[in-house]
């Protein structure tokens, strides 16, 4: 199954909305079962690795489950308390959409600067090519 942009999209808010106590575990392959209940079929686990976008988010979400920092979805005490929470998380979100317009605007100042100096996109999408080792010692200064 080609996975189009609709579908990434479809996948990565089940993976933002898995409870666990619901769904049970989050797994690739009880993320692909409920794929297919409500589209009729699914790509393979192996697909859904090679998007970047669903891979980060599910080992994100996955990590959340794991150390307990999912956000415990709850009444608020009152109507008050609902609006301030709704206030915050409005001008949380202006603050995200803000800086990634400033992301992007800075994406395609880039992208304009390598293409004058005759880089290619095949250029740019190059994948880097970093050792085993250099990985383990970034990690180990992360810790």
């Amino acid at each position: 199954m080609h996975l189009r942009d609709e579908h990434i999209n479809e996948l990565i808010k089940m993976i933002d909305i898995w409870d666990p106590d619901v769904f049970g575990g989050l797994t690739w392959d009880r993320l692909l079962e409920r794929f297919k209940k409500q589209f009729g079929r699914a790509p393979t686990e192996r697909s859904l690795r090679n998007q970047a976008r669903v891979k980060a988010r599910f080992n994100q979400k996955k990590e959340d489950l794991r150390t307990g920092n999912t956000p415990i979805s709850k009444k608020p005490a009152s109507l008050s308390r609902a609006a301030e929470k709704i206030q915050r998380l409005e001008a949380e979100l202006r603050a995200v959409k803000a800086e990634n317009e400033r992301i992007l605007h800075r994406l395609i100042l880039w992208q304009k600067n390598a293409s004058d100096f005759g880089m290619t996109k095949k250029d740019l999408e190059r994948p880097m090519h970093i050792k085993k080792e250099t990985l383990r010692n970034n990690q180990e200064h992360k810790d």
